[in-house]
């Protein structure tokens, strides 16, 4: 490594720079492996294992069909296989797994859920990925979603944590939104018998 002056002090290659971030990244890794071993939930992802050797570090997990719910939500038949009832049980499923987490001892907190941190299986169970990351941007609520619903979400954006409801209390408001009747379009063309 070689010795450099910048700003008036003395600099050193990067080179060392880059083996600590690697020993810092390998032990968050280990931790969240280790927090990942320990969780049992059908609304969180199911850990396999992992691959602990670098330069491969990575986690294994269920193989969820569907995919990311971000991708779900944006394909273009997204409103005809997302209905209000599958969404809001969708949440459910959410308020479910985050629940489970936020009541472990000691709490876990996720830090970063958002869609394309939720996956989803064949049935269209919603299982949250119990990882750690960094906060996000906001989406806008889109106009067509369910004002009890839009209240629930913009109640989770409070900017005091003290002010945003307990995943328990999500649950217990998305509970009647689950059986209110869904609205389903009426057939009005008659097949003609001739």
């Amino acid at each position: 490594m070689g010795e450099r002056r910048w700003g008036g002090c003395d600099t050193e290659k990067a080179g060392g720079l880059q083996d600590m971030i690697e020993a810092v990244e390998w032990q968050w890794r280990a931790d969240e492996v280790a927090i990942m071993k320990s969780l049992r939930h059908p609304n969180i992802v199911l850990f396999m294992g992992a691959v602990t050797q670098p330069p491969n570090l990575s986690i294994v997990t269920e193989y969820l069909s569907r995919g990311s719910l971000y991708r779900l939500l944006r394909k273009t038949d997204a409103k005809e296989i997302l209905d209000e009832r599958r969404r809001l049980n969708m949440a459910f499923d959410v308020a479910k797994g985050m629940n489970y987490l936020h009541k472990r001892n000691p709490p876990i907190v996720h830090r970063d859920l958002k869609s394309p941190n939720l996956l989803v299986d064949k049935k269209y169970t919603v299982k949250v990925v119990a990882a750690v990351g960094f906060k996000g941007r906001r989406l806008e609520i889109p106009r067509d979603v369910n004002p009890q619903a839009a209240a629930i979400i913009e109640s989770c954006w409070a900017n005091e944590p003290w002010k945003r409801p307990s995943f328990a209390s999500i649950m217990e408001s998305l509970k009647p939104l689950i059986k209110l009747p869904s609205i389903q379009p009426v057939c009005t063309e008659m097949s003609r018998v001739t």
